[in-house]
């Protein structure tokens, strides 16, 4: 079990979006493998931090929140929105 942690809303609170490999793997296959950003990995460090999610189980707070997050602080779970805060196409008018 994970230490208690005192103030669940610090910037760096590891927090648990997906509850298992699949769902974050669907999750990253809608939003990251379709965004410009992610061709060249290191443009997108929302990415990055996702990324090694996949290998901790956690991402910090401030990453899900730029995501878009549903966030539990008892829990220190929550889910992302279907679609990523920095998602982008490149066929956005601005």
């Amino acid at each position: 079990m994970a230490e208690f942690n005192e103030n669940p809303f610090l910037k760096d609170t590891p927090v648990t979006p997906f509850s298992n490999g699949t769902e974050a793997e669907c999750w990253h296959e809608r939003n990251c493998d379709k965004c410009i950003k992610y061709e060249n990995k290191s443009d997108c460090e929302l990415a990055y931090h996702l990324d090694m999610g996949f290998i901790l189980g956690t991402i910090p707070l401030w990453v899900a929140k730029e995501i878009g997050f549903s966030y539990n602080p008892l829990y220190q779970t929550g889910r992302l929105n279907e679609r990523c805060g920095g998602f982008r196409t490149g066929d956005e008018p601005f």
